[in-house]
């Protein structure tokens, strides 16, 4: 059991505290009325005592009692467990009032165990246990809902929660009773699914837990489109600012829940999703969020794991600069009160400024891209504009008819153009054709700035794998690109197309990867490959570290 559960603390209370949380956690006559006075009474004790008041709840809500309520209720009636049910749903209550500034979420796991079999019993015996005393139905239920909620905001209690034989049969009927009885929302809803209520209700009421797809492991992928489609992320956004700057008491744990749900739907695509809820005032949150402790690790994800690395796109770039101009008096040495999101902070504006001058020089037309003919017999080197695409696979360029034909023909091309169509629509449909080209040229910029260390890691690893074909990976996802030289065979069958050119060009070609934020918080490489001026680039030092290459 979590040390913060045991009743050994209530030796730190004031003495008059003291007695009261040894009375209610003493079973004897009148505890039950004691318990559930103390937790009305929370929000009035001084916040240095709530936390050695959670053994309260925890012992109230042990479930060795159950059986012997449910004895009384048959013999004695409902008189004789008024008391007692009171108790459980003040319990439940209480917890949401202590919430995460006073619950350490290590304990959740152990909670858990007490709390779900009382709101399993409770439940079950709704009908019979309803009281005016403790709220209506709705008033119950949301309760249920708020707890197991809160238990799901910590990853261990999380796995739990949803292996718990019973948990959706509660969901479902919490569903239920929070439809509006008059609104005609569950009516509604079963017409939508071409079904009757009945239906729908067993549906949701399935017992088997292993049924019904917990949530963070198998998402439904076109309810989550649809309620981005629909404005989500730009709520959720709205919805942490205003909780940030809330005083309640449950402020903490909504916005927690909350946030986290609006990053996941940011990582499902940055590129489009976080530019929607930059908009909706995501800086905002990250200044104003120091209140609620809870919420420092999923800012740190926001500023490490997602604002950095999709600095990459033009289209979150150009959003950036408009937010950060908004944000620029931003004390963020007195607001951010950790040290390592003040760290994370100034590396993200170091990033941020570099990109925002490379933006400039992309939107003046500074940063040429050119690209070579894809027939490897030619391989001309030319601006992109003046290359004609395949209408295949929209992948290949060349600067001929004669050129394309000699690729069709002789060079591979009529092999593999269905393949690249098919690579086309599935990894490069989504994002617009000015972030490609932004990422082609942010490329071309870091590739020409380090040309020197690039050719001396190609020349090492050459020197030490002299069998393997190198290729260069520019990783994108931390604040200074790292670039790494390793064998193309690792990451080949990945990228077919473009390492069977390499295989057969003669040393006239090398492959780039830029590594970079994806969909669904994955990262992603997307492959650039480069025509080198002097085939003997990988055949002597001096001339590696002297040849320039040009990016294709």
């Amino acid at each position: 059991m979590h040390p913060a559960l045991s009743v050994s603390n209530f030796a730190r209370l004031p003495p008059a505290l003291r007695m009261r949380a040894n009375i209610a956690v003493s079973g004897v006559a009148g505890s039950q009325e004691e318990t559930v006075a103390l937790v009305d009474d929370l929000p009035d004790i001084s916040s240095e005592h709530l936390p050695y008041l959670l053994p309260v709840l925890h012992s109230a809500l042990d479930p060795v009692g159950i059986p012997a309520v449910l004895a009384r209720f048959d013999s004695l009636g409902w008189e004789s467990i008024k008391w007692d049910i009171m108790r459980a749903h003040s319990c439940l209550r209480g917890l949401l009032v202590l919430g995460f500034q006073f619950i350490p979420t290590a304990s959740f796991a152990d909670l858990w165990r007490n709390i779900w079999p009382w709101i399993a019993f409770l439940d079950e015996n709704e009908e019979n246990f309803s009281c005016a005393d403790f709220g209506n139905v709705r008033t119950r239920y949301r309760a249920y809902m708020s707890v197991m909620r809160f238990m799901n905001t910590d990853e261990a209690a999380n796995q739990l929660v949803h292996t718990t034989p019973g948990l959706y049969v509660v969901v479902g009927r919490a569903w239920r009773h929070l439809l509006e009885e008059n609104s005609g929302g569950l009516l509604r809803l079963s017409y939508v699914l071409g079904e009757t209520v009945r239906q729908l209700v067993a549906v949701i009421c399935l017992v088997d837990s292993g049924v019904v797809p917990e949530h963070r492991r198998r998402r439904n992928s076109a309810i989550q489109d649809a309620f981005r489609s629909c404005g989500i992320v730009a709520t959720l956004t709205t919805a942490s600012r205003a909780l940030c700057k809330s005083s309640l008491d449950i402020a903490e744990f909504l916005l927690r829940t909350i946030f986290l749900a609006l990053l996941d739907h940011i990582v499902s695509f940055p590129p489009l999703w976080l530019n929607e809820s930059l908009r909706a005032g995501l800086l905002d949150i990250v200044f104003t969020y120091h209140p609620h402790r809870a919420l420092a690790p999923p800012v740190r994800r926001l500023l490490e794991d997602i604002l950095i690395p999709a600095a990459v796109y033009h289209s979150v770039l150009v959003q950036l600069r408009i937010c950060f101009a908004q944000v620029r008096d931003r004390d963020a040495e007195n607001i951010f009160d950790n040290g390592y999101l003040l760290k994370i902070w100034g590396s993200l504006l170091e990033v941020a400024q570099s990109r925002f001058q490379i933006l400039d020089e992309y939107n003046n037309d500074a940063l040429v891209t050119t690209r070579a003919c894809d027939s490897v017999a030619c391989a001309r080197i030319c601006s992109k504009h003046a290359l004609k695409r395949c209408s295949g696979c929209l992948s290949a360029y060349y600067c001929s008819q004669k050129c394309q034909t000699n690729d069709w023909q002789h060079g591979g091309h009529r092999r593999i153009c269905d393949d690249l169509s098919s690579r086309q629509k599935l990894h490069y449909s989504r994002n617009s054709i000015r972030d490609w080209s932004f990422l082609r040229a942010l490329l071309y910029h870091e590739y020409a700035r380090r040309q020197e260390e690039i050719a001396r890691k190609r020349l090492l690893f050459v020197e030490r794998h002299p069998d393997e074909i190198p290729c260069t990976v520019f990783d994108f996802m931390t604040p200074g690109c790292e670039v790494v030289v390793g064998p193309l065979k690792v990451v080949g069958y990945l990228f077919r197309f473009e390492a069977e050119k390499m295989s057969r060009c003669g040393g006239t070609m090398h492959l780039n990867l830029m590594k970079v934020i994806g969909d669904a918080d994955v990262p992603r490489l997307w492959p650039f490959p480069v025509h080198v001026k002097s085939v003997g680039v990988d055949k002597g030092r001096r001339v590696m570290e002297s040849s320039l290459d040009e990016l294709e």
